[in-house]
């Protein structure tokens, strides 16, 4: 059903506190309901972390509890790490100051291009992480919600797809900014709404196998380093990686996704 609101009927004409906006009734309105959507399912996910996690006695984050769950598909195994938690700072710093490095340059384009018209957070908690960026149109709320765009650096060449999922569940549009390889791709929520709330039930089901006393046990290569006391599980020595830097070619990197960032925020602040 499509709720109609006279006040989106017509475009609005354009003042100094919102220059070229037109409201697309139908295209607000339909979003509006499938966020909510999301939300209720989302909210159930988040009802049953909170459970398990009483239920095992920890106090592993959502954000930690849902990347061991999404990216091993052993149950025993899943157990076994959100409760033996062990948070590792063996992290070349490079890696760290890489990824600041970038985030602060795109925030300061941001405002340079946005002016006030947005309000930019960085380091945002939700429900199921922190997002490195969080954009809110300060003058475009809707009759539902108020409407943001997030950003998502990756400053490696490694990337998490699970995470990216998961962030959707909370953000309308997300760019995903890729610096070595030059990417810098819009996910709009909308329009993978039916995967991401299938996602979402698919975890929630999964959550509740780990609650059961005999856990089932998949093989894998996720059994090398394993400790969970498992017939399966294997040893694995640890190697630290040290982050390798090309200066030139990172600079010009940067330069590049920053550009194309900056684009593409201005691509969808026009669809609005």
């Amino acid at each position: 059903m499509i709720i109609k609101d006279p006040r989106f009927q017509q475009e609005k004409t354009p003042g100094p506190k919102s220059q070229n906006i037109v409201a697309h009734p139908n295209k607000i309105e339909n979003i509006a309901v499938t966020k909510s959507e999301i939300d209720l399912a989302n909210q159930e996910l988040v009802n049953c972390i909170d459970s398990l996690r009483s239920n095992l006695g920890t106090r592993a984050s959502n954000a930690k509890i849902l990347s061991i769950v999404h990216g091993c598909p052993c149950p025993m195994k899943c157990v076994n790490d959100i409760t033996h938690i062990n948070y590792s700072n063996d992290i070349d710093r490079l890696y760290v100051e890489r990824h600041e490095y970038v985030k602060k340059k795109i925030i300061d384009a941001i405002q340079l291009n946005f002016s006030r018209s947005t309000t930019i957070k960085s380091e945002h908690k939700i429900n199921n992480g922190t997002l490195d960026i969080v954009i809110l149109y300060d003058k475009i709320i809707l009759n539902y919600h108020e409407k943001s765009i997030c950003i998502e650096i990756k400053s490696g060449r490694s990337i998490d797809l699970f995470q990216i999922e998961r962030y959707l569940y909370e953000s309308y549009v997300l760019i995903v900014v890729r610096v070595p390889t030059r990417d810098v791709v819009p996910i709009h929520q909308a329009n993978i709404t039916e995967e991401l709330i299938a996602g979402i039930n698919s975890t929630i089901k999964k959550l509740d196998l780990l609650n059961e006393n005999n856990l089932l046990k998949v093989q894998g290569e996720w059994c090398k380093g394993c400790t969970a006391n498992c017939e399966f599980s294997k040893k694995v020595s640890k190697n630290n990686h040290i982050a390798r830097l090309e200066f030139e070619e990172f600079f010009k990197n940067v330069s590049n996704v920053t550009d194309k960032t900056i684009q593409v925020l201005k691509e969808e602040m026009f669809k609005i």
